[in-house]
């Protein structure tokens, strides 16, 4: 009887046993969950012990003694500082064994981090729902502080790093801390921006270049409105804006209004993405500011600004524009070519302070002046040579049109309106009669329309139609013969509507160059 006691408490024993496995199975998630919310409370525990017993003037100094900090020690500091950061902003809690090495901060990642902080009862879920910004505030405060005390070399490395992390943070799924990512990218420009720029190094380009994947990548439509406000006050600090009030404006305001140097190609690239962008408030607030910067550029005044813009950033302008012209708004993109006239006359203009490549013609008389001024045109040209292959009719009818009227008028020997002798103007700019220029027009501008009409993505309304197996291409690859097949359907949309216009326009300008240079050397580039 003993035994057989033992043998039905082993029994029972084990039924208890497989009965207890079953309920540990069935609970292994919300042991991991507890075992997570203790680690977080120990984290916490341990953070406010360490608020209480260091005084925050102590953790205030920690920062600000940073400037003393050698340079690979600042390095350091300043990666690990970014790296906290980023376990702040994506809510890990930095326990040991934790995967904070690999954080991330895009949209699943933070809404999968925040799983268990959201299903909390307590008062603390609001909390918890927001992300820490504490260290990058203090990343902000590092970058201030070490800006003006550091050799430039030395803080353009701290800023690679700093910068990396502040557009990471500004493509963040939170508009809240997003929005912070991008006010501090305005505060540190605008400090950065008070020091004088060395031509070499470039230093303003480097520094504002993060703008460009921020306002290209970023999925708030505030978000781009706050960096447009920022690129405007940019401007209106540093661009030299005329105001009236030149005389009373204080001395630290002299010193750096028309400051923006190269700062300007970075400026104009973002006011140009926004011509892209899908939102029409964003697009209006973008092309406002880019009229209003070719408004002072056209207004032929000494104003640092308009004098930085046409003779250093005047192909970055034209750029700009050019992003507007591909937009996808059809009202924007014809006024778009309509400043792109104003801007050719205004290059063609004798009369007017030309860039950079004018006043090395004047002094340097040989072939390399001519063509450096020719890379003033070329963005234009190139620009609406594209544009022709628009699968919109009115854009390209309107490109089409605007580039042949530029060429007429521009690079014939044309004065008071009549064809006259090329050889009779002493001036060696394109517009005053170059054969060569001419060929170049052709073979790089002209030709090249039917290879940007060819290789356009197809539309609901245009096929593109292949060229002959003989063309000779100069800028675009042929497709396949994959690709051709899939294109099946006969539609001739761009033949129908373009081509003729295109090969009038070269009949014409083959014509035209037999009267003035008496050769008919351009009817072989038809």
């Amino acid at each position: 009887e003993p035994v057989a006691e033992t043998d039905d408490t082993s029994s029972y024993s084990t039924d208890d046993s497989v009965t207890t496995s079953d309920s540990g199975y069935d609970t292994d998630e919300s042991f991991v969950e507890e075992s997570e919310m203790d680690k977080r409370a120990i984290d916490e525990s341990n953070a406010t012990s360490i608020h209480e017993a260091i005084p925050e003037t102590l953790i205030d100094a920690i920062y600000e003694k940073s400037t003393t900090l050698s340079v690979l020690s600042i390095k350091e500091f300043v990666f690990q500082l970014c790296r906290v950061s980023r376990m702040e902003i994506s809510g890990y809690g930095g326990h040991a064994g934790s995967n904070a090495n690999t954080v991330d901060l895009t949209a699943v990642h933070y809404r999968q981090q925040h799983t268990l902080l959201t299903n909390r009862k307590d008062d603390a879920q609001g909390h918890y729902n927001q992300p820490d910004i504490f260290c990058l505030q203090k990343l902000v405060e590092v970058a201030h502080y070490n800006m003006d005390s550091r050799p430039r070399l030395v803080f353009a490395d701290i800023w690679s790093t700093v910068s990396a992390h502040l557009t990471s943070t500004a493509l963040h799924s939170n508009f809240a801390v997003a929005t912070y990512a991008v006010d501090s990218f305005r505060q540190l420009s605008i400090q950065f921006l008070q020091r004088e720029e060395l031509e070499v190094y470039e230093f303003q380009r480097k520094f504002l270049k993060p703008l460009e994947a921020v306002m290209a990548r970023c999925e708030h439509t505030s978000v781009k409105e706050l960096l447009l406000r920022c690129v405007d006050q940019i401007i209106a600090v540093f661009g030299g804006v005329e105001d009236g009030n030149d005389d009373v404006g204080s001395k630290g305001e002299e010193h750096s209004s028309g400051s923006l140097r190269s700062g300007w190609r970075p400026v104009l690239k973002v006011i140009g993405l926004a011509g892209c962008d899908t939102d029409d408030n964003v697009a209006d607030t973008g092309f406002k500011l880019l009229t209003a910067q070719i408004d002072r550029c056209l207004c032929k005044t000494d104003s640092p600004s308009p004098v930085v813009l046409r003779a250093e950033r005047f192909v970055d302008l034209v750029d700009a524009l050019l992003m507007y012209v591909s937009g996808p708004r059809e009202d924007k993109a014809i006024e778009a070519i309509d400043r792109l006239v104003a801007l050719s006359d205004f290059l063609a203009d004798d009369k007017t302070v030309l860039p950079v490549a004018r006043h090395q013609g004047k002094l340097a008389k040989d072939q390399g002046s001519q063509s450096q001024e020719l890379e003033m045109w070329w963005p234009i040209l190139l620009g609406l040579s594209r544009s022709v292959g628009d699968p919109r009719r009115t854009i390209r009818t309107k490109s089409l049109v605007t580039l042949l009227s530029i060429i007429n008028q521009h690079f014939f020997s044309l004065r008071d309106g009549k064809v006259t002798d090329a050889s009779s103007l002493e001036s060696e700019s394109p517009q005053h009669g170059d054969l060569q220029t001419l060929q170049l027009v052709f073979r790089g501008v002209l030709t090249p329309m039917l290879e940007h009409a060819e290789t356009r993505d197809n539309s609901v309304d245009q096929v593109p139609i292949p060229l002959p197996d003989d063309f000779e291409r100069f800028i675009t690859r042929g497709a396949s013969i994959e690709e051709n097949a899939q294109s099946t359907r006969e539609k001739t949309s761009w033949l129908e509507t373009t081509f003729d216009h295109l090969m009038d326009g070269c009949v014409s300008l083959c014509l035209k160059s037999i009267e003035v240079y008496q050769t008919d050397c351009l009817i072989e580039e038809v």
